[in-house]
């Protein structure tokens, strides 16, 4: 039944019937692709009202928001050494913030990050999910320490970026506007 409010784009419902799945098992015999799907389906659903501005529309944002983390969360207690839960904790945290400047979105990429680069370190190939996942928590670490004036953090994640993907547009960006304040000061 969820996969087919899924397949409708009707994630708030997915979410709904997979709750109610756990409900049903309990959540001490739910696996965590289980929670997985849960917490992607209020994803979406949160994606999915992201610009609506008005006040119900934030309240919806921040209730989906808040669903979605407590599934991913579950997700990370079950499978503590897969990095896909605390990614997508950070994913989801990151849509509170589209200026990361608070940081909702940093332990969590900073947990996959960690346990990616231990996969790597113990033999695991760089796979192109690795690699995209990887990108994707070195930019938004790189934007977060920017918008923290942190130079240090920035240009050492920016760099991160840029040998994942050369061509990166923000990282450029940002090791640009840290050029162009050291050639004013002079």
């Amino acid at each position: 039944m969820a996969s087919s409010y899924t397949k409708m784009k009707e994630y708030a419902k997915a979410g709904e019937t997979y709750q109610s799945y756990i409900e049903y098992l309990g959540r001490d015999y739910t696996e965590a692709n289980i929670f997985f799907m849960q917490g992607t389906s209020y994803y979406y659903a949160a994606s999915s009202v992201r610009k609506d501005t008005t006040d119900a529309g934030k309240a919806l944002l921040k209730e989906y928001v808040t669903l979605a983390d407590s599934a991913f969360a579950q997700t990370c207690r079950l499978s503590p050494d897969s990095y896909v839960g605390y990614q997508w904790r950070g994913n989801v945290n990151a849509l509170l913030e589209p200026q990361p400047t608070e940081g909702l979105a940093k332990p969590h990429y900073e947990a996959a990050i960690s346990i990616i680069l231990k996969k790597i370190e113990e033999g695991e190939e760089m796979s192109s999910s690795y690699r995209s996942q990887l990108l994707r928590g070195y930019q938004y670490m790189s934007v977060y320490y920017f918008m923290n004036d942190d130079k240090e953090n920035a240009t050492l994640y920016c760099n991160k970026v840029l040998e994942l993907n050369p061509e990166e547009a923000v990282a450029k960006a940002i090791l640009e506007e840290y050029k162009n304040q050291e050639t004013a000061s002079k």
